[in-house]
């Protein structure tokens, strides 16, 4: 049997973890009373403490850090890119110089 990967909203994340620092109860108990996995409200607590708003970012979106890593790499590929191509025809002029004997 398959199982079912629950997915929670960024607001839904942000609220469950007010509510457990919030109502002074145990966070295992107000996980399980929200009706969320033990390990859930911790890991949400500890991303929201590293990341701040840009916390959840969700299926397909990234933090500002990690687009610009995306974009960096983009910008060296389509730099190796030209040079591959640059080098390539240096050394077909080289090949059609020297078969062509004018140097």
């Amino acid at each position: 049997m398959q199982k079912v990967q629950k997915t929670y909203t960024p607001e839904l994340k942000r609220e469950a973890v007010r509510l457990a620092q919030s109502s002074g109860k145990p966070m295992l108990r107000r996980a399980r009373e929200l009706g969320i996995s033990d390990t859930s409200i911790p890991e949400w607590r500890k991303e929201l403490t590293e990341h701040g708003s840009e916390a959840f970012p969700g299926s397909g979106h990234q933090t500002a850090q990690e687009e610009e890593i995306r974009l960096y790499w983009l910008l060296g590929s389509s730099v190796r890119e030209n040079h591959c191509k640059s080098e390539r025809a240096y050394l077909l002029w080289l090949q059609k110089t020297y078969s062509s004997g004018t140097m």
